[in-house]
């Protein structure tokens, strides 16, 4: 039996492959839909706006998009800045095109006896593959 407590609310849950108890994963997923579907019918919103007529925090906006479940529009004023370069304004995700690009070389010439092809692998396989990586560290 493995318990955990959830880093959103701190009750106690048995552990599920997820950091949050299912109660605050459902309000996450209320949250996602309202960002979602405020964004579709107003895709020009600023991210403050965003908050504003939804009441989902900020922070959780910019987690959505970081972790790819939302993807702004070509002239949205909300952008995020690559976490690698900090340079290039990217619309979805953790890094621009240049560092995802420079990422997978790396982690081909580093891990490739480990993994077949990095060259095709998607933004998240890439976050997994980093997070593994890192755990291999300790």
């Amino acid at each position: 039996m493995n318990v955990k407590n959830c880093k959103k609310c701190g009750n106690i849950f048995m552990f599920d492959g997820f950091d949050i108890c299912q109660k605050c994963r459902r309000i996450r997923e209320e949250e996602f839909q309202l960002v979602k579907n405020y964004l579709r019918e107003h895709p020009k919103a600023t991210i403050i706006e965003v908050e504003a007529e939804t009441k989902v925090s900020v922070d959780s906006i910019e987690q959505f998009l970081r972790e790819g479940r939302l993807e702004i529009s070509k002239d949205s004023p909300i952008f995020l800045k690559c976490l690698r370069c900090g340079e290039n304004n990217i619309s979805s995700g953790k890094y621009c095109n240049k560092c995802l690009l420079d990422l997978k070389e790396e982690l081909n010439s580093v891990a490739g006896n480990i993994y077949e092809d990095i060259s095709t692998a998607t933004q998240r396989e890439i976050d997994n593959i980093l997070m593994n990586i890192e755990k291999w560290k300790k």
